[in-house]
């Protein structure tokens, strides 16, 4: 039943009907859903880790009109046609690991030897932007190179210890929230466990 009112390259704004049933206080409620949702194919982040340091990516972002530090990562899909047929074939899987080893590479020039979805985080419910949140720990780092990717991406990798990570986080100099929270986690659990 749901309606693509309007699709764009990379965003879909879709016309949703959702039917809910759940109890409150052993009550059973019934609830029918009618809202427009906003949906972008997924991306992936990457928490690359050795000893007690976490590798970020000190890259230019346009609208801050400045440098930001970041997980490295990107899109999946680059387009909706693509991400689409993916959905209908249901190889969302397969292509979110292989973006995640092509954009590691491309972005920081990192060889992933091994990898484990640590979770993916949901914008909510107007808004479905899945971002796959991984933990490389196995992997081969490769000559460092440009820090120009392409013509309109400048990034530069940097390996910050733990408390540097946390610095940057909870000074917002990571602006990505949903970045900046795994990090934290990472860090907070990493410690906690000792």
């Amino acid at each position: 039943m749901d309606k693509i009112v309007f699709e764009g390259d990379l965003f879909q704004v879709i016309q949703k009907f959702q039917h809910e049933e759940f109890s409150v206080s052993g009550k059973k409620v019934l609830k029918d859903l009618k809202y427009e949702m906003v949906r972008r194919p997924p991306g992936i982040r990457a928490l690359i880790v050795k000893s007690d340091k976490i590798l970020l990516s000190k890259e230019f972002r346009y609208e801050l009109h400045d440098w930001d530090y970041r997980l490295p990562g990107g899109k999946v899909y680059d387009s909706n046609e693509q991400f689409n047929l993916s959905m209908k074939n249901n190889s969302i899987t397969v292509d979110v690991e292989n973006a995640l080893i092509k954009e590691i590479r491309e972005e920081v020039n990192i060889n992933v030897i091994d990898y484990k979805l640590l979770h993916i985080s949901k914008s909510g419910l107007t808004v479905e932007w899945d971002l796959y949140y991984f933990l490389i720990r196995c992997f081969e780092e490769l000559q460092d190179g440009s820090i120009q990717k392409t013509e309109y991406e400048y990034i530069n990798r940097c390996w910050v210890d733990f408390d540097t990570a946390l610095d940057l986080c909870l000074n917002r100099k990571v602006s990505e929230g949903r970045s900046a929270f795994e990090i934290i986690r990472y860090v907070l659990m990493k410690e906690g466990n000792g």
